[in-house]
């Protein structure tokens, strides 16, 4: 067996890999510029103070840069909180790496902002982009409707990549749960200026709770909603009940509270 020739074979692909990989990057249209540090690459964005961390061609994170910086997904959130000066804490649930989170402490540094994300991969990523943000606090627990619940996470949904964990219910579970209530209440937060929750489907359980108080601390919201598991309608009606205007854009469910106008 000729390993000299399988070595090269292995080389040639991994060098293609990398090369389509950069090649995603550099169709990031806010790109600034990229280095690839022990097979991570640090990434440097128009108008984002410090560079993002991200994984290589094996996660989905150059795609939700592309969702956040390039189509700015949460563009329309930031700008109502802009023109009717809102005030209160910022609450991502689902923050994924962090993203989401970035982009909003960018423009309201004065804001805190509390990340939850379940998966550990995702994780250490948020970690690592959050640490030179004051205002971001990583919370490395699953968003649930009850509390002293155990969680593990599933990597089955959708496409199984880095964007779509997931989590369920386990008596033994390693990832510790958190309420909406109980994260309030330990970080002391007043008043919710924007909640984001894209949790892959935990949505209905939370929406399903009769445990919805937040909601009325709450004056800006988006919902993703995964219609394979609960109904846009069925969070419309709730959100509607709880005193707040609702439209649609991309895919995201916003409400906004009427008592701003």
């Amino acid at each position: 067996m000729n390993f000299k020739k399988i070595n090269k074979v292995i080389r040639y692909f991994k060098d293609k890999e990398k090369f389509l990989f950069e090649r995603k990057l550099r169709q990031i249209k806010n790109l600034n510029s990229f280095l690839e540090i022990n097979g991570s690459y640090s990434v440097e964005i128009n108008g984002i103070r410090f560079p993002i961390h991200c994984r290589n061609q094996s996660s989905s994170d150059v795609m939700v840069i592309k969702q956040i910086f390039d189509y700015v997904e949460y563009g329309i959130l930031s700008s109502l909180i802009k023109l009717n000066n809102i005030d209160g804490s910022i609450i991502d649930l689902g923050a994924n790496i962090g993203l989401t989170s970035i982009y909003f402490s960018n423009l309201f540094p004065e804001k805190n902002i509390f990340s939850v994300e379940p998966d550990s991969g995702n994780f250490n990523f948020l970690m690592k982009n959050s640490e030179n943000y004051s205002n971001i606090i990583p919370i490395n627990k699953a968003i649930s409707e009850f509390p002293n619940t155990k969680f593990e996470i599933q990597t089955s949904f959708r496409d199984g990549l880095d964007w779509s964990r997931t989590v369920y219910k386990s008596n033994i579970g390693s990832i510790q749960g958190i309420t909406i209530d109980q994260l309030i209440e330990f970080y002391d937060i007043k008043k919710i200026c924007f909640i984001k929750i894209d949790v892959e489907g935990y949505e209905k359980y939370i929406f399903e709770s009769k445990n919805l108080n937040f909601l009325n601390l709450t004056k800006l919201i988006s919902v993703e909603v995964h219609e394979e598991i609960v109904s846009k309608d069925f969070i419309k009606k709730i959100l509607i009940d709880y005193g707040f205007i609702i439209f649609e854009t991309g895919e995201l469910i916003v409400g906004i509270k009427k008592s701003l106008y």
